[in-house]
């Protein structure tokens, strides 16, 4: 496992921007995330339209000021600044 750490640049990876995470996570908010567990294929459905997104590239993270909660699949997209 290969620890790095991201910053939380997007809310939301949706076309209508409704956020992936809880409303109480700001931009800003720096994440553990292990950098070999990158994985695609993964299908995001969004809380807010509804839509679908196949083929979402997903990094398990914790929050850095949250360590003892257990990594999870987030979008990469959250993430990077461009795509």
């Amino acid at each position: 496992m290969k620890i790095t750490q991201l910053t939380l640049r997007r809310l939301s990876i949706c076309e209508c921007g409704f956020a992936v995470l809880d409303d109480s996570i700001q931009l800003g908010t720096v994440y553990n995330a292990d950098a070999d567990s990158v994985r695609h294929l993964y299908r995001y459905r969004c809380g807010g339209c509804g839509k679908t997104q196949d083929n979402v590239r997903v990094i398990k993270c914790s929050q850095k000021l949250n360590p003892d909660m257990p990594m999870a699949p987030l979008p990469l997209a959250l993430f990077e600044v461009a795509s």
